[in-house]
């Protein structure tokens, strides 16, 4: 649900999607894993709680300051626990990826357009994207992420939490950061919780076929 929904699935700032389940993402499983797969979690994750407040749409309205909040919740949660991404029904088809991504997508644009005026965001994920909110629910976007992540078998969970699948910008009132690929988008007011240490990259996991 988007922001202000439950935290179940989010396609609109005002109100919940439900899960789209349609045809099958090409699961991408003729080519094994790469560097690209799990690094260590976000810094600002490590150690801090990450609280919710959905539906918050400015820094000055978060009940406290240097404190992740969530204001748009994950586009869907899986059927099953420890379940890969066909259990996750915004991950099933060009389409319903689409449908359910242009949300966050616009609530980052418009945060970011409110708190970096001129600034122009750049998607992490590929190497060539513009105009990031129209490229983000795309199916260059998508297919990218097939290829980087999605695997028959492997627990999405376990890349949900990683550093490559997360952007983050820095502000002078905070900071916001969004998940490519789940939609999820957090708020910060103030600096950055502070952490004992950067994270350290983890060994890239090698999967199969």
């Amino acid at each position: 649900l988007p922001v202000g929904a439950a935290p179940a699935m989010l396609a609109a700032s005002s109100s919940a999607m439900p899960a789209l389940m349609a045809t099958p993402a090409m699961p991408m499983q003729s080519q094994p894993m790469g560097t690209h797969a799990l690094m260590a979690p976000l810094a600002p994750t490590a150690g801090h709680t990450v609280r919710e407040q959905l539906g918050c749409t400015s820094v000055d309205l978060l009940p406290e300051q240097g404190v992740w909040f969530r204001i748009s919740a994950p586009l869907s949660i899986a059927i099953k626990r420890g379940g890969d991404y066909k259990c996750y029904g915004h991950l099933n088809s060009k389409s319903s990826f689409k449908q359910a991504m242009e949300k966050p997508a616009d609530v980052v644009t418009k945060l970011l357009e409110r708190y970096i005026p001129g600034f122009w965001p750049e998607c992490k994920i590929c190497d060539r994207s513009r105009g990031w909110q129209e490229h983000v629910p795309g199916p260059k976007h998508f297919g990218e992420i097939c290829e980087k992540w999605l695997r028959d078998g492997v627990p999405l969970e376990n890349v949900l939490a990683c550093a490559d699948v997360w952007d983050e910008w820095d502000f002078a009132e905070g900071g916001l950061r969004f998940n490519y690929l789940d939609g999820s988008v957090e708020l910060r007011r103030g600096p950055p919780p502070l952490t004992a240490a950067a994270p350290q990259m983890s060994a890239a996991p090698q999967v199969g076929l």
